[in-house]
């Protein structure tokens, strides 16, 4: 089929709103009869203009795991640091408030708490504490705490990645 051809039978079957006897679809009579009343939408709402001086700036959820990796080493961090970590990657929009918390979290069995007991300002390997984690919540058969567990090591995984990258 040639495009002119084409065209002209869109034409054919294409009515103006105003004129009722062209043969179309609107044009029925109870087509028209099924149409909703016409109502005029609300307007949204305006978006806050910028001035001249504003610069609106996104960040990569990459560039926030490289910053966070060139300022913290999740294989020597202390609690604070694991703090200030959890919550460059959280407001740098790179992970979820969950992925947050968890990062932040100690543990909570009594017998991994024994393993794991740091004091705040000692240094610490995050990655090994949460593989340590790891394997206690799999030999329990512990569903939610393997997989916060893997979660966590996903993302200390990355910034040792990173971090190796870098030449840090």
């Amino acid at each position: 089929m040639k495009v002119a051809e084409l065209v002209a039978a869109f034409q054919r079957f294409a009515t103006p709103r105003n004129e009722t006897d062209a043969a179309g679809p609107e044009s029925l009579p109870l087509a028209q009869s099924l149409k909703a009343p016409a109502t005029t939408p609300e307007p949204l709402p305006a978006p806050a203009p910028l001035s001249e001086t504003e610069d609106q700036i996104s960040v990569s959820p990459e560039a926030v795991f490289t910053f966070a990796a060139s300022r913290f080493d999740p294989q020597r961090i202390t609690r604070p640091e694991i703090e200030a970590l959890a919550d460059t990657l959280r407001n740098g929009g790179a992970i979820s408030g969950r992925d947050r918390t968890i990062l932040t979290s100690l543990p909570q069995d009594q017998l991994q708490s024994a393993l794991f007991d740091n004091g705040a300002a000692e240094p610490t390997n995050l990655v090994t504490d949460f593989q340590g984690r790891l394997a206690v919540d799999l030999a329990n058969s512990n569903i939610r705490a393997v997989e916060e567990d893997t979660r966590a090591l996903a993302i200390l995984g990355r910034l040792a990645g990173i971090r190796e990258e870098l030449g840090t």
